[in-house]
């Protein structure tokens, strides 16, 4: 009895108008992300360095995850909190080292982040001289889509909000 009490509970906890369409919607968006990082960049980088690595590096990388997975899901099983990565491994080390691991992923996404720009620079510049013969410098590229070219919410705003980080 104390479980269905526990499940209803919860059921009624998450089903409060928490997320709506449009959550649902960005969530999904943003958990495709990586594929077009893998979709875009990778096969970019594939087709233009010619190099017959990238396969191997594809299935070293999938053992990696495959390991790294289930370790994972055994700390799921025995560790339930929000915290999730800083959970674990303040649990399995020390608090202070996972405060540490926690800034070494945060660092991490952000440098992913400026390497992307990078890329996506040197890419757009060719491609506009190549479509439409515009001589544009890469880092002209590279500030555009880092200014203008994501989503205002995906730095940490709201959807709903009409003013955010500096848009309107």
């Amino acid at each position: 009895m104390a479980r269905t009490t526990r499940q209803s509970t919860v059921l009624a906890a998450l089903a409060t108008n928490r997320l709506g369409i449009f959550d649902v919607i960005m969530f999904a968006l943003t958990a495709a992300a990586p594929l077009m990082v893998v979709g875009g960049v990778v096969t970019t980088g594939w087709a233009v360095t010619g190099t017959t690595g990238f396969p191997l590096a594809f299935l070293i990388v999938a053992v990696v995850l495959a390991v790294f997975c289930v370790g994972y899901m055994a700390m799921a099983r025995r560790v339930t909190n929000a915290g999730a990565f800083y959970t674990y491994i303040a649990r399995g080390a020390s608090k202070t080292v996972g405060v540490g691991a926690s800034f070494v992923a945060v660092v991490a996404y952000n440098l992913l982040q400026v390497g992307l720009y990078g890329a996506f620079g040197p890419i757009g510049s060719s491609l506009l001289q190549d479509k439409f013969g515009l001589s544009v410098p890469w880092w002209v590229c590279a500030a555009c889509r880092c200014r203008g070219g994501s989503a205002p919410w995906s730095h940490g705003c709201s959807p709903r909000s009409s003013a955010c980080c500096g848009w309107t």
